[in-house]
């Protein structure tokens, strides 16, 4: 779980999820994760080992400035998996040095981003805009992107059509997989 914002830990998944599935999160969620009825919460100060699979928990900004402040603490995980290709989903988060670095870090083999430049009545973005998308893929060329979260409602403001058209401009479409609500992806 990267946050717990009802777009991402609503009650439907709250009331589908076993009590005692092992839910990975970031430190500030655990308590309240807990409080749910989750008995196997692991908070994840850094990284977390699930039988061969590592989850680094790795920071983002749900904004910036005080919209950052408002919106309070999200992560990104990236998994690792020995023979497997390593996958950075990057959570609710802009294109911001955190998750320059990461990409620099782990050249993670998929990049999964919350696009749609969802905003707030007030601020800038709170996820990535098309400009971050390209950011993106111009940072680790060889990272497949995957644009999710997009048309999630009344806060997303960029439609597929308009990231498609951006990432083409750019030149990056063999790059930037933007898939249609249900539609799958296989690594």
């Amino acid at each position: 779980v990267t946050h717990t914002h009802p777009d991402h830990w609503d009650a439907a998944a709250q009331r589908c999820l076993p009590a005692d599935l092992p839910i990975i999160c970031q430190p500030p969620d655990a308590s309240r994760l807990r409080a749910q009825g989750f008995s196997a919460v692991r908070p994840a100060d850094e990284r977390v080992d699930l039988g061969g699979l590592s989850l680094v928990r790795v920071a983002g900004h749900h904004g910036l400035g005080e919209v950052d402040e408002a919106m309070g603490p999200v992560s990104g995980f990236v998994l690792q998996m020995s023979g497997e290709p390593t996958v950075y989903v990057a959570g609710d988060t802009v294109w911001c040095s955190e998750v320059e670095e990461t990409l620099e870090r782990y050249q993670p083999d998929v990049t999964v981003l919350n696009v749609g430049a969802a905003r707030m009545k007030w601020g800038g973005p709170i996820t990535m805009t098309a400009a971050d998308v390209c950011a993106v893929c111009r940072a680790l060329p060889s990272t497949q992107v995957v644009a999710v979260h997009m048309e999630a409602g009344d806060l997303c403001t960029l439609p597929r059509s308009e990231l498609r058209r951006d990432v083409a401009r750019a030149g990056l479409t063999e790059q930037v997989f933007i898939p249609n609500d249900g539609e799958g992806f296989i690594l």
